[in-house]
């Protein structure tokens, strides 16, 4: 009946689903941490540090985030739960408002002192339209740098995708290119957002294509065909542009006249009010897309090019 149990269950020899004893206290670790603030990354690296039994071959950092949003933890009718509903609401509030781009530097919810980044969610990469994530470079030394990877880096290793940026820039970047927005606001032309129309084909034809096959089965998992659904709206509403230039301008507009002068340091939530996204591409040239759609350009150093500091 069930082909594919979730990491921590497991049948006994009444056909019926019980706890994996080896499995289940790492799910529960992983809650935990991630409500302590320990990342997705770092989770991960912890797993293959303490050698704990991997759902496949290997702990990815994919597979901390299913593990996080699955809800039979918190227990069902057939799966007997690891950790409390009030945890999972918790995790997975948390993980909502990390995901959302206009966020302040810190997470208010009671467990989870995790620190935000305005860039969260907003840096993406120009090679393979992945939501840049935040790196910790050489953690223990005196150089220690963070920088912004292309997600596929993170997850699949340096043979996947390199493109980064190095925080500091982008910050300095950021205070360029609002100077030349906020002076030249009026004469600005819109540049519309272009999105990789292939990319969004090639990702809701292996949607669809899992859907076909999970309707196929002769007992569809239901839960996962309702998960498959939810994953293909959101990649057709992450892909839909919105002209709403006329009604964010005014917003602009009115933010701008608030401004008795251009920041000469970075302000994070500043930038949360008014860019949209940051595109990195391998050319070396950064978009910075404000919410109007306005498109401003400036050249960037890869930070996986450069030399050893």
């Amino acid at each position: 009946m069930f082909r594919h149990l979730p990491y921590g269950y497991k049948l006994n020899l009444e056909n019926r689903i019980v706890l994996n004893e080896k499995e289940a206290p790492f799910v529960e670790a992983i809650f935990e941490k991630y409500l302590s603030g320990v990342s997705q990354i770092d989770i991960t690296k912890w797993l293959i540090k303490v050698n704990a039994p991997t759902p496949s071959d290997t702990w990815k950092y994919r597979s901390i985030g299913y593990i996080l949003k699955n809800k039979k933890y918190q227990g069902t009718n057939q799966f007997p739960s690891i950790i409390s509903k009030n945890m999972y609401l918790e995790v997975n509030k948390s993980r909502y408002e990390e995901g959302r781009y206009k966020s302040t530097y810190y997470n208010n919810t009671p467990y989870n002192k995790k620190k935000k980044y305005p860039f969260t969610g907003i840096v993406v990469c120009g090679k393979c339209n992945q939501t840049c994530q935040s790196h910790i470079v050489c953690p223990n030394k005196p150089y220690r740098r963070q920088v912004w990877r292309c997600g596929n880096y993170i997850s699949e290793g340096k043979v996947s995708c390199r493109i980064s940026i190095d925080n500091t820039e982008l910050e300095q970047l950021f205070i360029q290119v609002f100077a030349e927005f906020y002076n030249k606001f009026e004469s600005l032309e819109k540049v519309p957002v272009k999105k990789e129309s292939t990319k969004t084909s090639y990702e809701l034809l292996k949607v669809d294509l899992v859907i076909k096959e999970a309707l196929q089965e002769s007992t569809p998992n239901t839960q996962m065909i309702l998960d498959l659904l939810d994953r293909r709206v959101k990649e057709i509403w992450d892909h839909t542009v919105l002209d709403d230039y006329e009604e964010e301008s005014a917003k602009l507009r009115e933010l701008l006249y608030e401004i008795k002068e251009v920041p000469q340091e970075f302000d994070g939530n500043l930038f949360n009010k008014v860019i949209k996204q940051v595109t990195l591409f391998p050319s070396g040239k950064v978009d910075f897309v404000f919410l109007n759609n306005i498109v401003l350009h400036k050249n960037y150093t890869d930070y996986s090019k450069r030399g050893k500091e």
